[in-house]
């Protein structure tokens, strides 16, 4: 049905207007749609979105696979071992821009993972107009910072964990069964957890330029506190990545997988995508 990294569908339906064949036209990738939809639906807005929300939690159950290869022998305590390991790797691109109309802005993001069977590496490139970092605490607003974020199910279904981090590596890590009712991992727990930012460590306000930066995580499987998963080897479970600043000049929120919600809402579990961990 296309490529889910495009968000194309979505897009055309935030940006839909009644001229429905134009915006189709938008959707090359999707050009199975087309005459479909222009012959069995009426040329509404509502009937669009409606539409392109239903292709959009069809694509999320039905897509490929993605793989994260398996390095057991990675030297968890090198940034430039992790960081060389990922950079053999193809990057999957987080740049679903899912609320274009309220939140255009979508810096450059991108994410590359792997795991030791221990571990489970997120390595994050992102370049952005603003940045900030005044969280000086984990288990802190996180979110409020230049924050990434993995969000994985891993069971395939029921409460999933949301592990997020800012640009100088604050964490947060929870689970839930959706926004509300989170269980947070504990200090102990989180200090587990390897960071490796190419800012420093330091909080400081908002920087505002052509900023880049770089951020390597090493995530221990029982981070997944509440499954008791000993390994990521071999597990398979469902996801999405996203990128937020919610007080950023620039505030954003986009993904790696597409969102088809009237507003930002990163905790939709119907929209994560498979993945397995060789």
């Amino acid at each position: 049905m296309g490529d889910y990294y495009s968000c194309d569908v979505y897009a055309c339906a935030l940006r839909a207007t009644t001229n429905i064949e134009k915006s189709l036209a938008k959707c090359k990738k999707w050009a199975f749609g087309a005459r479909f939809f222009v012959t069995k639906f009426s040329k509404k807005q509502g009937d669009f979105v409606s539409f392109c929300t239903f292709v959009l939690r069809v694509s999320s159950r039905s897509h490929a696979m993605i793989q994260v290869p398996f390095f057991g022998q990675a030297d968890l305590y090198s940034a430039d071992s992790l960081r060389a390991i990922a950079d053999t790797l193809t990057p999957h691109s987080v740049a679903c821009c899912n609320w274009p109309d309220a939140f255009p802005y979508a810096p450059e993001t991108e994410l590359r993972l792997f795991h030791t069977g221990s571990h489970l590496v997120l390595d994050y490139t992102v370049r952005e107009a603003c940045t900030a970092a005044r969280v000086s605490e984990d288990l802190g607003e996180v979110w409020t910072d230049s924050c990434c974020e993995f969000f994985l199910q891993p069971r395939g279904e029921g409460n999933y964990y949301n592990i997020e981090a800012t640009c100088i590596g604050r964490v947060l890590i929870g689970w839930r069964p959706g926004r509300e009712g989170a269980v947070h991992a504990q200090k102990d727990l989180l200090d587990k957890v390897l960071r490796y930012p190419s800012l420093g460590s330091e909080p400081f306000e908002e920087r505002c330029g052509d900023n880049r930066w770089r951020l390597t995580l090493a995530v221990p499987a029982e981070a997944l506190f509440a499954d008791k998963i000993a390994s990521f080897s071999g597990l398979e479970a469902r996801f999405n990545c996203y990128k937020c600043g919610d007080n950023l000049s620039r505030p954003h929120y986009i993904s790696l997988a597409p969102i088809a919600t009237p507003a930002p809402d990163f905790h939709r579990p119907e929209y994560f995508i498979p993945i397995r961990f060789e």
